[in-house]
């Protein structure tokens, strides 16, 4: 199972259902002890859909299933690294630390086994030099005094925890967020995008196992979805 975090330009989407996507099971409030009996497949089934609607070169997340195998704390000269750096010294077997005092600048995409951010993570739209581009790791927890500050409003930026069985001591597996080891930790995540007019809505009519379409209560173009 991976779990993807998408910024589509301000837009954040968590496992993106589209538009061809059918309906596996409904249910309604009553059905409690159906919808938990049924967790897993239902989960399973959502993430793959997410899986299916990916860009077709965040297809190399998707075939490393096996846990890093070393611990590599990023080295650089002047305290400021691209993903190239990155990329050079870290890889899919690795869990990659940017350390206090390093910024980690994202302009391309980065395949790694786990990523731990004691020091800066930027990612903007300034930075990045496509018009998209991931991070996808085993998990990325934030650390220490660590600060991830993502804010894009043009480009397209995804977040792809995959399934490799990485794991982290605290946060454990498949983990997007901070940890703090004492009271003078202050780990900070700051994630923004398009701003939408509304972030929610509600369905208009229910939705029935195999349906492939849902209505809603507002208009998703003038919600800016």
């Amino acid at each position: 199972m991976n779990y993807i975090l998408a910024l589509k330009r301000l837009l954040v989407l968590i496992g993106p259902l589209s538009k061809s996507s059918t309906a596996l099971a409904a249910f309604s409030q009553s059905d409690e002890g159906q919808y938990l009996l049924n967790f897993n497949s239902i989960q399973a089934a959502s993430y793959a859909v997410a899986d299916e609607n990916l860009p077709l070169d965040m297809d190399v997340c998707k075939s490393n299933h096996n846990p890093p195998t070393r611990e590599v704390t990023l080295q650089v000269s002047n305290g400021i690294a691209d993903s190239a750096t990155v990329a050079g010294q870290c890889g899919n077997d690795s869990t990659c630390i940017i350390p206090l005092g390093t910024t980690l600048q994202v302009d391309t995409s980065l395949n790694l086994g786990a990523l731990i951010v004691r020091g800066t993570v930027q990612w903007n739209d300034d930075t990045q030099v496509n018009p998209s581009a991931f991070i996808c790791a085993g998990y990325v927890a934030v650390e220490g005094q660590g600060k991830w500050d993502m804010d894009l409003q043009v480009k397209d930026a995804y977040i792809y925890i995959k399934d490799n069985g990485a794991v982290h001591h605290k946060l454990r597996t498949r983990a997007f967020g901070s940890y703090a080891s004492s009271a003078t930790d202050y780990p900070t995540i700051d994630i923004n995008g398009r701003d939408l007019v509304r972030t929610w809505s509600l369905l208009s009519q229910p939705i029935r196992s195999g349906d492939n379409k849902m209505s809603l209560m507002h208009d998703a173009h003038l919600m800016g979805w």
